[in-house]
C-alpha cells in the first residue's frame, strides 16, 4: 500500500504469468460481465480515483484552521533603541587609560562600527597635555577593531583637560560650576581671574552662592573656558561615553550642560580611574616621591621645583587623600608652566598667564 499514493488511478485487474502458475486462470472479469456482479462500479473490480482537494485560503476572519490563512507579505522593520541617530561623543578611550576601563572594549567597538549617528571622539593628545598624536590615535582605534570607514566619517578634537578642576576638587558643587561657566561664556570671559566685583555681584543675584566667589576671586589659580566649548556647540541629540566617570567626562558633562545641550549618559562604557591595590600609595611620602619622579623630565631646576612643591603642599596633600593621579598634578603644572623636556626651565610664559607663571618663579 505503500505505493499507493503516487498513483491518481487504479484497476484490480491482473494477468497471469510465470509467478502464478499452478494458482489457475486469474479473472480479469469487468464489471457486469459475471454473474452475481451488478452492472455498475460497487464491489468486485472498483475503479477508484484519488483526488487532490484544494484547501481555501483567507484572513483571521475567514478561516478556522491556521494551515488555511492567506500569505501576508511583510517588511522586515528593523530594531531601533534609544540611542539611534545621536551624536555618540566618546571622551577618552584611549591607550592611556586603558588599564582603567572596567567595559568590555570589544562590546564599545561593536557598539561604534553599528552606530548610526555622527561620531566623535574626544581625547588628551600632543596638542594639549598629552603624547598621542591625531593619527597614531587612529591606529590605535582600528587596531581594536574600529572599522576604516567609520575612523573616515568620526571627527577628532584634542581637548585637554583640567579647564574645570579647580572647582570640582574643592567640592563646589556641580551646578554652581555650570552657572560660573555659562555666565562666563554669556560674557566673552575666559579666564576666572579676569572676573571683576561686577561680574561676581550679579552672578550671586543670579545663583545665590558665595561659595565659588570666595574660592576663586582672589586665588591664584582659576578655570576657564576651554575651546571644546566652541567644538560642541554644533552638536545636539548627544551620547556620551568614555571617562573617567568623575573628572574629565564630568568636565565635558559641565560643558554641556552650560551649553544647554541636553544628553545621554551610556553607563555601560564609562569607566572610572580607579587605583588598584597593588599601584596605591602607602603614604603621602610615596605619593610626593612619584609626583618629583615625573617632574624629572621637563625643564625645571631642583630648587624652583621645591618651591613648587611647599607652594602646593595643601594640593598634594588632598590629592593623596582623594585618589588624585600624581600625573594630572603634574601635567596641570606643566601645562600652565609651558614647561619642555630637556635642559634647564624655560617656560613658555603667555601674556595672560605671566601672573600665574611668575608665582612658580
Amino acid at each position: 500500500m505503500r505505493y499507493i499514493k503516487s498513483y491518481k488511478f487504479f484497476n484490480e485487474d491482473a494477468t497471469a504469468n510465470a509467478s502464478t502458475a499452478g494458482m489457475g486462470s486469474v479473472s480479469n472479469a469487468q464489471t457486469g460481465s459475471v454473474s452475481g456482479m451488478p452492472g455498475t462500479i460497487g464491489s468486485g473490480d472498483i475503479e477508484f480515483y484519488f483526488k487532490k482537494e484544494r484547501r481555501k485560503k483567507g484572513n483571521p476572519s475567514q478561516v478556522t484552521d491556521l494551515r488555511d490563512l492567506k500569505d501576508v507579505k511583510t517588511n522586515k522593520v528593523k530594531e531601533s533603541n534609544e540611542y539611534d541617530n545621536k551624536t555618540l561623543i566618546n571622551v577618552d578611550i584611549q591607550p592611556e587609560y586603558k588599564d582603567w576601563f572596567g567595559f568590555d572594549l570589544y562590546k564599545w567597538v561593536d557598539m561604534v562600527n553599528n552606530h548610526n549617528g555622527q561620531i566623535v571622539f574626544l581625547y588628551n593628545g600632543e596638542d594639549t597635555v598629552g603624547e598621542l598624536g591625531e593619527m597614531s590615535y587612529q591606529i590605535w582605534l582600528m587596531d581594536q577593531g574600529i572599522d576604516e570607514d567609520v575612523i573616515y566619517r568620526s571627527r577628532f578634537f584634542d581637548k585637554g583637560y583640567a579647564f574645570f578642576r579647580y572647582c570640582m576638587d574643592s567640592y563646589i558643587d556641580e551646578d554652581d560650576i555650570v552657572g560660573l561657566v555659562k555666565m562666563m561664556v554669556e560674557y566673552n570671559i575666559d579666564d576666572s581671574r579676569d572676573l571683576t566685583p561686577e561680574f561676581w555681584d550679579e552672578f550671586i543675584s543670579r545663583y545665590g552662592k558665595e561659595n565659588i566667589r570666595e574660592l576663586l576671586e582672589f586665588a591664584g589659580d582659576c578655570i576657564n573656558i576651554p575651546e571644546l566649548m566652541d567644538f560642541l556647540k554644533s552638536y545636539n541629540n548627544i551620547i556620551i561615553c568614555g571617562g573617567a566617570k568623575n573628572q574629565c567626562l564630568k568636565e565635558v558633562e559641565i560643558a554641556l550642560m552650560a551649553l544647554d545641550k541636553p544628553y545621554l549618559k551610556m553607563d555601560d562604557f564609562i569607566y572610572e580611574n580607579i587605583i588598584n591595590e597593588s599601584e596605591a600609595y602607602n603614604n603621602i611620602d610615596e605619593y610626593r616621591s612619584e609626583i618629583i619622579d615625573q617632574f624629572k623630565v621637563y625643564n625645571i631646576r631642583p630648587m624652583v621645583l621645591n618651591h613648587l612643591l611647599d607652594f602646593y603642599s595643601s594640593d598634594i596633600e588632598n590629592g593623596y587623600e582623594n585618589d588624585k593621579q600624581p600625573k594630572e598634578f603634574v601635567d596641570g603644572i606643566v601645562k600652565d608652566m609651558g614647561l619642555g623636556t630637556g635642559g634647564y626651565m624655560s617656560p613658555q610664559i603667555k601674556t595672560s598667564d605671566m601672573n600665574r607663571t611668575i608665582k612658580y618663579l
